[in-house]
């Protein structure tokens, strides 16, 4: 009489050779394109968020913002040995920005901002929207403000602590300045006495 019962020679002898077959189609899964283990590399991450609005003009000074025509030019306390410094005397720097380039050893950069004028701290909200912009952003895959074309590097003045802004405060803090940390995007208002450090010089730049 014929083997019927399940599991018979037959059967197990289809199996065995079913799982083979499985067996040797294992490695070549996920060996696809893009797909980790094989085939094409993965795409490249994507540019910074927010930071395609900004363009390199050394022409006109620094960085422009394309979507508010505002100029980032460069760090007055780096220039100032990255020293901090009381409010007024601050604004009087950056008020000077192409004498203090010049000054600091930077005669070229000196000449181009001495062409322009209006150069001030920035306000608390045009920190705050560069920040969200990621102007700011420092490390692997950031925009790296600091290590673009430039003067000179400018990680002290926006990763060491507050940077004063051009807002005054209001009401009980209306004898004080908002500063702003890039660092982490914080802020708050400071007596003009404090030390603290100068971001950048910048200035409103009419564009055709």
């Amino acid at each position: 009489m014929r083997n019927t019962r399940l599991g018979g020679p037959r059967m197990w002898k289809g199996l065995f050779a079913l799982s083979c077959l499985a067996f040797a189609l294992i490695p070549s899964l996920g060996q696809g394109k893009g797909k980790p283990g094989g085939g094409d590399p993965p795409p490249p991450p994507p540019p910074p968020l927010g930071t395609e609005v900004y363009e390199w003009r050394p022409e006109l000074g620094g960085w422009l913002d394309t979507s508010t025509n505002l100029i980032w030019g460069y760090s007055p306390s780096v220039l100032n040995n990255g020293y901090a410094a009381p409010y007024d005397f601050s604004v009087n720097q950056t008020a000077n920005y192409a004498t203090l380039l010049t000054s600091a050893g930077f005669p070229t950069e000196g000449a181009i901002a001495g062409q322009h004028t209006g150069w001030r701290f920035p306000s608390l909200a045009e920190c705050k929207d560069a920040y969200a912009k990621g102007f700011f952003a420092y490390g692997p895959g950031k925009f790296n403000w600091d290590t673009s074309p430039a003067a000179d590097p400018q990680g002290l003045a926006y990763g060491g602590g507050n940077s004063w802004t051009s807002t005054p405060g209001t009401g009980k803090d209306n004898q004080k300045i908002w500063v702003f940390n890039a660092a982490d995007g914080t802020s708050g208002p400071s007596p003009k006495g404090y030390y603290q450090f100068s971001l950048a010089a910048v200035r409103k730049q009419v564009v055709p």
